[in-house]
């Protein structure tokens, strides 16, 4: 103090370490697997360290060793520095082996397998493909359902099955098998069991399948694609009434066929061809005419060649059918089938009515005058149908009496019949 006086006193100071060592771990390594291996053997170099105050001790806390096989993923090194006051510090990487490798794979043999039974399709077990990967597991799958397993129904024809392996590294390998799927089924054939088949306009006949088909089937091909064809095939009128056993064959997409039979029979139901023609008749002198169907016919004939028949069923005319007349006639073919015609028969009278003038008459003229009133006598006619008038030419009437003159008059009569036709006599 100030005068001198002192007094001493100790204070202790403890220095302490709180700053931990350093430490640099190397960078991060990738590599690639070891050929056939899921793994690789990797080094690397011990991390340093250093301590504000000294030494620090490098130890590794986790992770293989350098020189260790380290397997396909990442693997994390940890090392930890300590220093001479048991301050610590960490540093860690990672080692990332990849694995570069495809896994292998190698389908069965393409398979092959026949339609089950009434149906297009197979129920087909599928061999597996056989597979490998340097890492072992690994993941199979296919494109036709997306599973391990292939098997269930395939259609007929050839599906290609794409098989995939997947070794869960993100590297793949692929192979394909064909499925060949083959129909072995015939189809079934089903026929009519009779079947009446007709000629044509020409008499001829083409059987199809279609004719005699009655639901043939199969168990592939729909229906309508079926091919049919038939033996015998073909007719004409030499077949006519025939009953013929027809064979029918049925044949699938796949080739394979069936048959069955019809029992066909042949018939004509073509109707003939009826041809008339207009014709003229004359009454004979009795006023009558008679005509056959052979008279209006005009060719009639039948598509298979054969005799008609001809009927008429007027035949006989007289002064009443003067004129046109209408006759049907009915022409018939072996087959019972028939057709019709109308002819025109126009009733004529060419033969011209009779006529015979009476006597020469004489008279003396009347007293007084130098004329004489005549009754002159009537000519006696006829006809084979009926007259239609009587003139003479004297007063050109059906009487000729009259007042005559002095000398001969010659007086000519003229008779006409409803026909037209025409006689003369004189008196």
């Amino acid at each position: 103090d100030a005068c001198g006086l002192t007094t001493t006193t100790t204070a202790t100071f403890t220095i302490e370490d709180t700053t931990a060592p350093v430490i640099t771990c190397p960078d991060n390594i990738s590599v690639s697997n070891d050929a056939g291996n899921c793994s690789t053997v990797v080094t690397f170099a011990e991390p340093t360290a250093t301590d504000s105050c000294g030494s620090a001790t490098v130890t590794q806390t986790e992770g293989l060793a350098s020189g260790s096989a380290f397997p396909v993923g990442v693997s994390t090194i940890e090392f930890t520095a300590e220093d001479e006051c048991g301050l610590t510090t960490t540093c860690e990487f990672t080692i990332t082996v990849i694995d570069n490798e495809d896994p292998t794979i190698t389908c069965a043999a393409d398979q092959t397998a026949n339609t089950d039974q009434d149906l297009c399709t197979a129920n087909v077990t599928v061999v597996a493909p056989t597979t490998t990967d340097n890492c072992g597991a690994q993941t199979v799958t296919n494109n036709f359902n997306g599973t391990d397993d292939a098997s269930g129904i395939y259609p007929i024809g050839t599906t290609t099955v794409v098989w995939t392996v997947d070794d869960g590294n993100g590297q793949t390998a692929t192979c394909s098998m064909e499925i060949t799927v083959t129909d072995n089924q015939a189809p079934t054939a089903n026929c009519k069991t009779t079947y009446t088949a007709e000629l044509d306009a020409n008499g001829n006949l083409t059987l199809t399948g279609a004719d005699i088909n009655d639901g043939s089937t199969d168990n592939c091909t729909a229906d309508d694609d079926l091919i049919l064809s038939v033996s015998p095939n073909t007719f004409d009128c030499n077949n006519i009434g025939d009953t013929v056993t027809v064979t029918l064959t049925v044949e699938d997409a796949a080739g394979l066929t069936d048959t069955c039979t019809t029992e066909v029979t042949i018939a004509d139901t073509v109707d003939p061809i009826a041809v008339c023609q207009n014709i003229t008749v004359e009454l004979d002198a009795n006023g009558e005419a008679t005509i056959t169907a052979a008279d209006v016919d005009n060719g009639s004939s039948d598509a298979c060649g054969g005799p008609v028949t001809l009927n008429i069923f007027v035949t006989d005319f007289d002064c009443d059918d003067l004129g046109a007349n209408n006759v049907l006639m009915v022409v018939t073919d072996e087959s019972g089938n028939s057709s019709t015609c109308t002819a025109v028969v126009t009733v004529v009278d060419l033969i011209d009515p009779t006529i015979t003038c009476a006597a020469d008459q004489t008279q003396n003229l009347d007293a007084g005058l130098c004329t004489a009133a005549v009754t002159v006598d009537a000519p006696t006619i006829g006809d084979n149908c009926s007259i239609a008038s009587i003139t003479n030419d004297f007063n050109s009437t059906a009487d000729a009496s009259g007042d005559y003159p002095l000398g001969t008059t010659v007086v000519i009569w003229t008779v006409t019949d409803t026909s037209g036709n025409t006689a003369e006599c004189s008196m």
